[in-house]
């Protein structure tokens, strides 16, 4: 039988089970997201291991979201290799 804490299976975090949705739903990474959200590289990373979030800012995460449009924002794309580049 296994016994996990609440929290580590997303019970008592629904910030975290928010962020996994959007990661999900835009195909962004979680160093991007939260670079671009927070300005932590490493803030879903630290999330997901039980990290607390201040109010202030789960707000500015949440507005993140709200206001993220995929089709005004690009994401970053994968790199050419400058071979292929001066093709």
């Amino acid at each position: 039988m296994c016994y996990g804490t609440p929290y580590k299976f997303g019970m008592l975090d629904p910030l975290r089970d928010e962020i996994e949705a959007f990661l999900r739903l835009t195909g962004m990474k979680p160093t991007t997201f939260s670079i671009r959200a927070t300005r932590d590289r490493h803030f879903v990373r630290k999330l997901r291991l039980g990290r607390r979030v201040w109010p202030e800012t789960a707000d500015r995460v949440r507005k993140f979201m709200r206001t993220f449009d995929p089709n005004t924002e690009s994401l970053p794309a994968a790199r050419q290799s400058p071979c292929l580049a001066e093709a």
